[in-house]
């Protein structure tokens, strides 16, 4: 969970668009309360991109891509929602781990650091209201020093159920700079759900939960 404090509503009017409903994909069932709800089976990543190879990103794209998520997908958020957000420190209430296939709990991180700035809501339409895209088929890099993390968003979409705000699928490769070698892969499903608490603070709730390069879950974390 994450407290996250509103500093600049940076809300783009359009008065002249108009959006229909997009169509969303639909999402992994889930049911409340069992971890394992949030861990249905994955398919293993292709071969070339477990650790030990070499590190393509044009080839790991291809591998990745999922052409029928690409299009732009917007769909309308509530004004309370719209803005630009940066966020300060999370508390991770749950965590699971799973081995040989059973779900197992073990201490949660609590209170920790997580800095980290998003926009919501890049345009209005005329009749007031906001919409969201939801992004996918990108690229993000993040330096570690000896290491940097090379992460890819497959797809994003509104949510569904327990959490009707945000669904993503990524997968996050780290990677040695001195032999462009993967060391790990990690492919994560993400599920949130925003609150207002007002005066500036929104609350996000989510579930992650990662997966090996064989397709088998190995954590879920609730913050």
């Amino acid at each position: 969970m994450k407290s996250i404090h509103f500093y600049a509503a940076t809300v783009l009017l359009l008065a002249v668009l108009l959006f229909s409903a997009p169509l969303c994909k639909s999402q992994p069932a889930t049911l409340k309360g069992q971890a394992t709800h949030y861990a249905d089976n994955s398919q293993p990543l292709d071969a070339l991109l477990w650790p030990g190879n070499n590190f393509d990103k044009d080839a790991a794209r291809a591998l990745l891509r999922e052409p029928s998520g690409e299009s732009s997908i917007w769909a309308p958020i509530p004004e309370w929602e719209a803005g630009d957000w940066e966020s300060k420190q999370a508390v991770n209430t749950r965590a699971v781990k799973y081995i040989g296939g059973q779900a197992m709990d073990i201490q949660p991180l609590g209170v920790h650091k997580s800095e980290g700035r998003f926009t919501k809501g890049l345009l209005r339409d005329r009749k007031g209201d906001i919409w969201h895209w939801f992004q996918s088929d990108y690229w993000t890099e993040t330096d570690l020093g000896d290491l940097k993390v090379a992460s890819y968003i497959r797809y994003s979409s509104p949510g569904g159920g327990e959490y009707p705000d945000f669904y993503a699928e990524s997968v996050d490769f780290k990677i040695l700079k001195a032999s462009n070698q993967i060391a790990t892969v990690r492919r994560s499903k993400t599920w949130t759900r925003y609150q207002d608490l007002g005066s500036g603070t929104l609350k996000e709730e989510s579930v992650r939960t990662n997966y090996d390069e064989r397709g088998t879950a190995t954590a879920t974390s609730f913050n």
